[in-house]
């Protein structure tokens, strides 16, 4: 049985008294046969439950039978993640637990849509089995999260497959929405949530806009990374696209700490300058290069002859780009570093990830031309689009 576990602590405080008053301690009276010797033993404290939670996700599985409209049965076995969460309220680690284990609910529900669900060949009872994946379980924050997959084989495509999720605000014991941690209405978080699609290799064969894509997923789980998101790829809402799954940063996470600003230097003495006038002539280091920059997709792009791309070149100088076959001029914006390349968004729509002279691109077979690492690249896989610095 494999575990998911997130490492906690459960800590149990126990009150204790100190007695350090100046006043002397009353004498106690003397034990009569009627009045029985005092006693110094007071009543067991009581433990504190300190709010530090830790989960850990098995293995279950349940069997059903479902009787389809010919009246024939399937003994239909659903496996489902088991959840055990310690360091918080009993009765919400019960709830959380019970909200876990409904993802079979969802599976057997989705098995009872056929109104045929035995083959030819089976004789009174069937039996199948579906299969469940932790794609992710953890703590994030005070909230306890399980995604998962789900599959199963008889049925046709659209229907044999599932995503589910369950986050609970393990104080409170709270359902959480997805709209507790994405607000696709923001400006910043739709450019990161479309920036990560453009990053998956099949993003390219979606024919739905990113926020709408973004808003069909079926399962989501908080990370230390970002949003999980969860899509069934062979439903009927998705049948063109075949992105299963994508993290989307947390706002911020990719932004790099600004340089402490240097002190100035005081003023140099005539002396410290007559003793720098003795000293001999420093000689001249080595210069090294300044290391790749976002600033540095500033300058004029052309797409090469492979390239699907009608705009023409483009000129760009952040936050700006223009469209020189067009008078259309973009707002683009950095959004973050992958595989040594830069990340940039238009207006709700990737713009590419500039790659520097010397990283490497590993380009989809959909692409007709090949990379060209000794120059600097703008790839945009959305449109297979490959742009080359012109100046």
């Amino acid at each position: 049985m494999l575990t998911v576990a997130v490492t906690g602590l459960l800590a149990v405080t126990l009150a204790g008294c100190q007695g350090n008053s100046a006043e002397p301690e009353a004498s106690q009276p003397a034990p009569t046969a009627s009045s029985p010797a005092p006693t110094s033993d007071s009543p067991a404290p009581t433990p504190t439950l300190v709010f530090d939670p830790k989960l850990e996700v098995s293995q279950g599985s349940e069997s059903f039978e479902i009787t389809d409209n010919a009246g024939s049965v399937v003994t239909f076995k659903v496996a489902y993640p088991v959840a055990a969460v310690t360091g918080v309220d009993p009765e919400i680690a019960e709830k959380f637990a019970a909200a876990v284990a409904g993802h079979q609910d969802e599976v057997v529900e989705s098995a009872k849509a056929y109104s045929r669900i035995t083959l030819d060949e089976c004789q009174v009872t069937c039996e199948r089995e579906a299969t469940n994946a932790v794609e992710h379980a953890g703590v994030y924050k005070e909230y306890g999260t399980v995604a998962s997959t789900s599959a199963y084989m008889f049925g046709t495509r659209d229907r044999n497959a599932g995503v589910h999720s369950a986050t609970m605000n393990l104080k409170t014991g709270e359902l959480a929405e997805l709209s507790d941690f994405m607000d696709l209405g923001d400006a910043q978080v739709l450019g990161l949530a479309t920036a990560a699609l453009a990053t998956t290799e099949n993003w390219t064969y979606c024919t739905d806009a990113a926020a709408e894509y973004l808003a069909g997923a079926g399962a989501f789980s908080p990370t230390d990374e970002g949003v999980l998101l969860l899509w069934v790829v062979n439903g009927t809402n998705t049948a063109q696209c075949g992105v299963e799954s994508v993290t989307v940063p947390w706002p911020g996470a990719g932004d790099s700490a600004e340089a402490p600003m240097q002190e100035p230097a005081e003023e140099s003495t005539e002396a410290t300058k007559a003793a720098a006038e003795e000293q001999p002539a420093p000689v001249p280091a080595a210069v090294v290069p300044a290391a790749p920059a976002a600033a540095d997709i500033d300058g004029r792009w052309c797409p090469t002859p492979e390239s699907a791309a009608s705009d023409g070149c483009v000129a760009v100088a952040l936050p700006n780009a223009s469209y020189e076959n067009s008078a259309l001029v973009s707002q683009i914006r950095h959004m973050g570093e992958a595989d040594g390349g830069f990340l940039f968004v238009g207006d709700g729509a990737p713009f590419g990830t500039y790659y520097p002279a010397g990283v490497a691109i590993d380009l989809p077979s959909y692409y007709a031309g090949g990379d060209l690492p000794e120059q600097d690249r703008i790839w945009n896989g959305q449109t297979a689009t490959m742009m080359l610095r012109a100046s």
